[in-house]
């Protein structure tokens, strides 16, 4: 089996063994400090490879989050993520809830450390003052001038 690891997985201190295990260079660069940079150095020697993942894959992942409004919550290295996923067909290891959403809706596999998402989400946006919904963000609510949040679509 085929896995790619985000940092959470590394940060773990979980012990791999085999082959088939995949990162991106974003999350090496992120688990840089203390032990777990040392246990990573290592490995990396070891059993995972970093790749990139190709720009139709991150393009994919960008539109399908777009889609969701998760684009919001994903930084550049869980798209990575997600993108060298779905390009590898692997299972991602991530406690990340917005990864775990889009992961869902593409079918990559997931495995987590935590019960994981129990539905898919896709969001919205509402005005804290009218009440009033939107596919797009505004800044400020265009009838009252009020507040703009984030809430799951119904």
């Amino acid at each position: 089996m085929v896995y790619v690891l985000d940092a959470t997985a590394i940060r773990s201190g979980m012990t791999i063994a085999g082959e088939g295990w995949y990162t991106t260079q974003d999350i090496v660069d992120e688990v840089k400090l203390g032990r777990q940079a040392r246990n990573l150095d290592m490995l990396l020697g070891v059993s995972i490879k970093v790749m990139s993942p190709d720009e139709a894959s991150v393009n994919i992942i960008k539109e399908t989050a777009s889609k969701t409004h998760d684009i919001e919550s994903l930084s550049r290295t869980d798209i990575g993520v997600l993108a060298l996923a779905y390009e590898l067909q692997a299972t991602i290891i991530s406690d990340d809830y917005a990864v775990q959403n889009i992961a869902r809706i593409l079918k990559i596999p997931i495995k987590t450390d935590l019960k994981g998402i129990r539905e898919i989400i896709h969001w919205t946006f509402r005005c804290r003052g009218c009440g009033r919904y939107f596919e797009k963000e505004p800044v400020d609510c265009p009838i009252c001038g009020s507040e703009i949040r984030k809430v799951k679509k119904k």
